[in-house]
């Protein structure tokens, strides 16, 4: 159909805010784009002062331009507008526009623009370059008769300039034919710049078209098809909330429990396996083919209690393997695998053992019960609450599920013309959601993700997912008008509590937000929230168990603000309808519809269930592990990892080459996110700090201790007794170092190589004997209280050292003695030995740390120098090396640029502790306690620093410095 219509001249406005699709009034877009004008530079130049001027640059002979308010380049465009007016008026310019509907939602407006328009702009154009044109032979300012004019800056160029005038001039009143119907950026000149450039006269009229996406009429098959919907649910959990509240309560243990070596017999189930795997294809003669890269990975750690996360077939193959053994197995991947490529694959797996470990649990009881989940008391408590968890992941997973069955559902029953625009920016937005996702899940670089943002992969996405993104589209378009249909509502308490929800997760996570276009963005939700619902309720649902391939992939979506990671509390306030990676948020709102998807300020939103294998099955970490990719799931290492690892301060100074890191670049990661979860950070989502300490530093130096630890091993000869490796690490206080120790402690033991941790503060004298070494030296501050040399219990010290270094076997065993230091109101004491920390052996490496460990005496006039007080500490330093220091292998030295830190760390730590509730030195209390400690640092560290240890040297010592945030710098 074909109508011929005069448009209104009103000048054109645009609304930048359209909530809904806006009623229809006098009021008339206005147009505006930008961008340059490679031909006509002078008219260029005074367009640019004219906020109203309109610039069109050329596309393959076609416009399409956008807009942004300077003005149009040469040879087309796609204005953004919203139109908000169907008034028609006559119109002064005499603008003739005819109006045909074309597919998808589509309206060309053919344009005759009058001749009288085409003259007055032709006039304007000659008017203009004769203020600035310097033509030779005219003064300026001097009248340039046109034809002159006209010769010297080219007839193509001024005509060139009068089209684009005119098509400035006239584009805003030609588009107010589809006031109110019409999609921001969709609209589109179809004629080629060339042909109107030719058809040019200042005295004929001139014609153009132009296309529009106008919002989509929503019908259904047949009258309220909507209601009672018949819809099947195959639902993925194969398993009750009882048996994953018992799965996770073990894997729980697991992070409390320890590996040791099998000293004999294979890996049986319970065990864990260091494992080479490597795989080839079966060719259908039985010849191998190609490699399975994917499915390969050295190092390898194998939880045999965590199968059916597994290839079927892959443990079992296992079972039995000797460390040092190779085995070679086929299995065939399912036709239900989650890698589409490998589906049916019959493929050769290689294992070759390195090691084998037996696991320890620790004894269950009620003391157990607040290191399984934090603030509980008793066993019976911790397995109530994971069992409510499961039960509320169960059902939000079912809720889930329905209402994505429902959403297919409904785009079978809705019936749209989709508009090309809306497809595209669907599909954009869902391809941008993927990549998002992708990255924060540490799976693509940032260059990846540019490199995968190309234009061209972005039109192969949107033609291999036009079916799905037209889907898309029609549930977003058939929720909203749902919504208005059955005259659903909201209740503005709801309202208000899902904005000051969202404002305290920005808050929270120190995230700034614009609290308008939260509230538009809540409404949306809201609205989806309760045609979902609705839905549900009015539809015959059908619940079934998919079939499904073990877990290698998540098929589970939850929907959650944006840049947040799902911990329990935003567990609780999920809205579970989602369209797949990322309703739109930005479709609806150009028609003025509503949404459902979580996109605050512009960021994707949807994030997949957590998955039940993350972490490393070592022992100690919970039964969360990550796995190959094709063998299991999510265990290859981030395509950047091994760059950040590189370029970490410590690398060189570890043996962190490229080379080295390259082959065991996944253990890495999964170390990494092993001791993340043992930090309490989020393995998701580290920060950029968090994730500079774990594969900077913390790990770095676990891998340093590992080669120490093998070159001690290796030192002596085959029947021989080997003693535990002692790491002597000496950081001043408040600098991380109990964090540091505790990380390679965890670690160590995580992976089958048996470590303690003692404190030179553990051998501090007892009460009595600290007030005895007061009275012996009264006025002097430093000896004053427990810290300085003087006051350890060095036979004490020693014998715990040497009983830990007779640790080589099964069975054998030693006390670690402990300081009470908050006993008698801060002063401390010596725990009762019944406190002590019992350690058995066999014993690899003891971890032994102090603020003052390897200090060296000095000069009598040196340190007297720096505080009188200091001589009687001089002295006694000179024991601590016979003591101690010759039990020691290897050192590790955390070097600070300024000792004033350590003030400014031990107030931050007893500020936080009174923010806690938890008592705490006063300011004052701080700086009195730790200027018994400046003098010796000031004495000390120098030599510690430019020397080190009497007994270390480049092979056995580590140094390191780090900034006043704690972080390696060097």
């Amino acid at each position: 159909m074909a109508s011929v219509i005069s448009s209104s001249c009103i000048c054109p406005q645009v609304l930048t805010q359209q909530p809904r699709i806006a009623s229809r009034s006098p009021e008339i877009p206005k147009v505006s784009c930008s961008s340059s004008l490679p031909s006509s530079t002078f008219f260029r130049k005074q367009s640019l002062k004219q906020e109203e001027n309109i610039l069109l640059k050329g596309q393959n002979g076609e416009f399409s331009g956008r807009r942004t308010g300077i003005c149009w380049a040469q040879a087309g465009f796609s204005v953004k507008t919203v139109a908000v007016s169907d008034s028609v008026s006559t119109s002064p310019m005499g603008l003739q526009v005819v109006e045909t509907d074309k597919p998808n939602s589509r309206v060309q407006l053919s344009v005759t623009v009058p001749a009288n328009v085409c003259k007055t702009a032709y006039n304007e154009v000659i008017k203009e370059f004769s203020k600035k044109a310097k033509v030779p032979g005219f003064r300026p300012g001097k009248r340039i008769p046109e034809n002159v004019l006209v010769n010297y800056i080219g007839v193509t160029q001024v005509k060139s300039s009068a089209v684009e005038a005119i098509l400035k001039k006239t584009l805003g009143e030609a588009l107010s034919s589809v006031a109110g119907i019409a999609l921001k950026e969709s609209e589109h000149i179809t004629s080629k710049f060339q042909d109107l450039e030719a058809s040019f006269s200042p005295d004929a009229a001139l014609s153009y078209d132009v296309t529009v996406d106008v919002a989509p009429e929503i019908k259904w098959t047949s009258e309220k098809a909507y209601r009672n919907l018949k819809v099947s649910v195959e639902l993925e959990s194969d398993s009750t909330p009882e048996q994953n509240a018992d799965k996770e309560f073990r894997s729980k243990l697991k992070d409390l429990g320890s590996l040791r070596v099998k000293e004999s017999g294979g890996l049986e189930m319970g065990d864990v396996g260091i494992i080479d795997v490597s795989c080839n294809r079966v060719n259908p003669d039985g010849t191998l083919g190609d490699r399975i890269l994917s499915a390969e990975q050295k190092g390898f750690q194998l939880d045999t209690e965590d199968s059916a996360n597994f290839l079927p077939g892959f443990v079992e193959a296992l079972i039995g393997i000797n460390r040092d053994e190779t085995r070679e197995f086929k299995l065939v991947f399912p036709e239900t695998w989650s890698q589409e490529f490998l589906r049916g694959i019959h493929a050769q797996f290689t294992g070759v053992c390195k090691e084998v470990f037996i696991r320890r649990l620790p004894e269950v009881d009620d003391s157990l019960a607040p290191k399984l989940l934090e603030g509980c008391t008793t066993i019976e408590q911790v397995k109530t609450l994971l069992l409510q968890k499961h039960e509320f992941d169960a059902a939000q997973a079912k809720k889930q599920a329905t209402h994505f069955a429902i959403a297919e559902e409904l785009a079978k029953v809705v019936i749209v013309d989709v508009p090309h625009s809306l497809l595209e920016e669907q599909g954009r937005q869902m391809y941008a959601a993927k990549l998002i996702e992708l990255q924060a899940k540490s799976k693509l670089s940032k260059e990846q993700v540019y490199q995968l943002s190309n234009p061209e992969m972005v039109a192969n996405y949107l033609q291999a997912q036009k079916e799905k993104i037209e889907d898309t589209v029609k549930q977003t378009l058939a929720v909203a008008k749902i919504f208005k249909l059955e005259n659903l509502q909201y209740s503005e308490e709801e309202l208000n509590s899902e904005i000051e929800n969202a404002i305290a997760e920005f808050k929270r996570y120190n995230q700034e937000y614009d609290e308008k276009r939260i509230r538009e963005q809540a409404e949306e939700l809201l609205e989806g929230t309760k045609v979902m619902d609705w839905l549900v309720a009015n539809s015959q649902i059908e619940y079934g168990t998919a079939i499904s391939a073990p877990r290698s992939s998540v098929t589970v979506k939850q929907a959650t603000y944006s840049g947040f990671q799902g911990g329990s509390d935003s567990n609780q306030r999920l809205k579970t309808f989602a369209f797949d990676v990322g309703a739109s948020f930005d479709v609806r709102r150009r028609l003025g519809l509503t949404s459902m998807c979580r996109k605050w300020e512009g960021v994707a939103t949807i994030k997949t269930k957590r998955n039940v294998g993350k972490r490393l099955s070592i022992g100690v970490a919970r039964s969360q592990h990550p796995r190959m990719n094709v063998v299991a799931k999510d265990a290859s290492a981030p395509a950047d990892l091994q760059d950040f690892i590189c370029g970490g301060a410590l690398a060189t100074k570890v043996g962190a080459t490229p080379e080295r890191v390259a082959e065991n670049v996944d253990e890495w990661y999964q170390l990494g996110t092993q001791l993340a979860h043992f930090l309490k950070f989020d393995e998701g989502g580290l920060s950029e700090i968090e994730k500079i300490r774990i594969y900077q530093y913390y790990l770095p130096v676990y891998f340093w201790v590992r080669d120490q630890l093998a070159a001690h091993r290796s030192s002596f000869t085959p029947g021989q007794e080997i003693p535990p490796l002692v790491v002597g690490i000496s950081a001043p206080q408040g600098c991380g170092k109990t964090t540091i120790v505790e990380s390679l402690d965890y670690l160590l033991n995580a992976t089958g190589r048996p470590a303690a941790a003692v404190s030179v503060d553990d051998f501090y004298l007892t009460a009595d004997g600290q007030e005895k070494v007061a009275a012996t030296f009264p006025g002097n501050s430093l000896l004053e209280l427990r810290g300085n040399a003087g006051s350890h219990d060095l036979q004490l010290g020693t014998e715990t050292l040497e009983s830990l270094l007779k640790l080589t076997s099964e069975g054998s065993e030693a006390l670690i003695p402990r300081y009470n230091k908050a006993a008698r109101s801060g002063r401390g004491d010596r725990a009762d030995p019944s406190k002590w920390t019992e350690v058995k052996g066999p014993l690899q490496v003891v971890l032994f740390e102090g603020w003052m460990l390897g200090f060296e005496p000095q000069s009598e006039e040196a340190v007297t120098a720096v505080s009188p007080e200091l001589a009687v500490v001089n002295e006694n330093l000179k024991e601590y090396d016979e003591a101690w220091y010759k039990l020691i292998n290897s050192w590790l030295i955390i070097q600070v640029g300024n000792t004033d830190w350590v003030y400014e760390w031990r107030l931050e730590a007893e500020v936080h502790m009174r923010q806690k509730g938890k008592g705490g030195m006063t300011d004052e209390e701080v700086a009195d306690f730790v200027s018994r400690y400046i003098p010796a640092y000031k004495a000390y560290l120098p030599s510690l620093y430019s020397k080190g240890p009497v007994n270390s040297t480049s092979a056995n010592t580590l140094r390191l410095d780090i900034d006043q945030e704690r972080n390696p710098i060097g």
